[in-house]
């Protein structure tokens, strides 16, 4: 079965308002709430390094909002 996973919850503030999120925080829920229940937790740990070494590096403290195709054909050709 799907889990149901309130994807704003982390973004609200109190009053209901989304708040910015940064790349790291949507990478983490997507790794804990998609990738961790739904793969062998060698393929979990597997991503979680990768992201940790090659990606957050570069993108984690960028705001989702400001990710652009730009910014991650920049990252792509650093990476090579």
């Amino acid at each position: 079965g799907y889990i149901e996973v309130d994807n704003d919850a982390p973004r609200k503030s109190y009053k209901g308002e989304r708040l910015p999120m940064k790349y790291k925080d949507w990478l983490d829920i997507w790794l804990t709430h998609y990738i961790k229940p739904t793969c062998k937790i060698r393929t979990y740990e597997r991503y979680r390094k990768i992201t940790e070494i090659h990606i957050l590096p570069l993108l984690g403290e960028i705001e989702i909002n400001d990710i652009t195709a730009v910014k991650l054909q920049q990252v792509v050709s650093t990476m090579l």
